[in-house]
């Protein structure tokens, strides 16, 4: 059922930026070959190394070729898989624009129903194949049976109950379980995965690529060069480099996210400045929390400066003896009496009361559905502006400065050494989140006397 794949892609499929027929890398041709042999094919590369397109070709492939097929592209989130392999499917098959391809794919495409969730292709006697995202829940998952599932950047979802019950439903004779990441910390599933893979008998078939020797090898894509690394390494904290480019399993138990914090002694008033914005960003306890957590608040401005360059100011970082409504709630209003807040950024589930006082007061908000990779993305940005001199943090908070400069990365979690304190690291790294993803309003670019 598998066996034509390869040939399938490369003489059917076309670049999707390019008017030129798909030519496989050696890593993707044996993903693809594997899937002939093996239950479970695992690619666990570094990254930009063409993982998606393997997972592209081979939903495709199903739906095309396998009658009746079922396709399900499961991710950190529905929105993920749909942007990403998902996305990457509806490119190889959209031809519309091609002056050059091929009459079969021309043929397939007039056959093909496609919406944001889903791909639908019309079969010659009647039925139709399937390719679906699906949110990456138990409840979404379960009693669906495949002919391919494929689960996109494994080691970034953290609920393995989920991936554990879909790759459990593999009970027809010829269905496939491919998926595609980079590598996680030892106490992951996709170790043990490979843990597994190195038994005698295995029915996985696990490609693992790391190390710099990789970057030398005819594998490696070319256009990752060592300029681009380093580049890469001086903006990412050194855990996560060495998670997403030297692809190394590790549990990074003993990793300092941030080693030194520079600091500045000087007066955290935005109103020196002529141009700024103000971002709240909360970190919040259970009220009177039985784990000793705290709630916390960090303010920072957004400050354009004369040449035309954002910078970052922490104007307030605060610890509030309960979390109660009424405390939380009367630090934003000061606040915003002061300097008009542009936005508030809080989990979702611990601040519903907090979101629901804001919208009536008009505040604008932003709602952090917390994930690893949502984590990993916000945490680069707060390494990317300190390492680059982006954020001042003025002397006197001298907590939030303790709680940075402790921060640890351990199996894949940012936290704070046992019995010590994150609140206001969280609280900075959704305030900078917000503020850095905003573009700048009108009012922004406002003479300040003006306002």
């Amino acid at each position: 059922m598998w066996d034509d794949i390869v040939k399938y892609a490369e003489e059917y499929l076309y670049y999707p930026d390019a008017n030129t027929k798909l030519k496989l890398s050696g890593i993707q041709r044996e993903a693809l070959e594997a899937l002939a042999e093996h239950k479970v094919v695992v690619v666990c590369v570094p990254k930009r190394q063409g993982k998606t397109l393997i997972s592209a070709v081979a939903a495709l492939y199903a739906l095309t070729c396998i009658p009746n097929s079922v396709t399900i592209i499961l991710s950190t989130s529905r929105e993920h898989a749909a942007g990403v392999a998902f996305r990457r499917v509806k490119e190889l098959i959209n031809i519309k624009k091609r002056k050059l391809s091929s009459e079969y794919l021309r043929k397939m495409n007039r056959r093909l129903k496609i919406s944001q969730t889903h791909i639908t292709c019309r079969l010659d006697g009647g039925g139709e194949s399937l390719i679906e995202t699906v949110p990456c829940v138990v409840e979404a998952v379960a009693g669906k049976l495949y002919d391919l599932l494929i689960i996109d950047e494994l080691a970034l979802i953290a609920d393995e109950e989920v991936v554990s019950v879909a790759m459990s439903q593999s009970e027809k004779p010829n269905s496939r379980v491919l998926i595609t990441s980079t590598a996680s910390s030892q106490d992951h599933l996709l170790y043990r995965l490979y843990q597994e893979s190195q038994h005698e008998g295995s029915n996985i078939h696990f490609i693992y690529r790391s190390g710099w020797d990789f970057y030398k090898s005819d594998e490696c894509n070319p256009l990752i060069t060592t300029e681009f690394l380093e580049t890469q390494r001086k903006r990412m904290i050194e855990p996560l480099f060495r998670r997403y480019f030297l692809n190394e399993f590790g549990t990074y138990n003993e990793n300092l996210v941030f080693s030194e914090i520079k600091t500045v002694d000087i007066d955290p008033d935005p109103t020196v400045f002529e141009c700024y914005e103000t971002y709240i960003g909360i970190d919040r306890a259970l009220p009177h929390s039985q784990h000793g957590d705290y709630s916390a608040a960090v303010t920072i401005h957004k400050i354009l400066l004369p040449d035309g360059s954002v910078n970052y100011l922490v104007g307030d970082a605060t610890i509030f003896p309960t979390g109660e409504f009424e405390e939380i709630w009367g630090y934003i209003m000061d606040v915003n009496s002061k300097h008009p807040l542009a936005a508030i950024a809080f989990e979702v589930y611990q601040c519903y009361d907090i979101y629901s006082s804001a919208q009536r007061a008009g505040i604008s908000t932003e709602l952090i559905h917390v994930t690893a990779n949502l984590k990993a993305i916000a945490f680069n940005k707060l390494h990317s502006l300190l390492t680059t001199d982006r954020l001042i943090i003025p002397s006197k908070f001298t907590e939030l400065i303790k709680q940075l400069s402790r921060l640890r990365y351990r199996n894949g979690r940012y936290e704070a050494p046992s019995g010590e304190h994150d609140d206001l690291v969280y609280a900075l790294v959704w305030a900078i989140d917000v503020a850095t993803k905003r573009d700048l309003s009108p009012f922004f670019f406002e003479p300040f006397f003006l306002r």
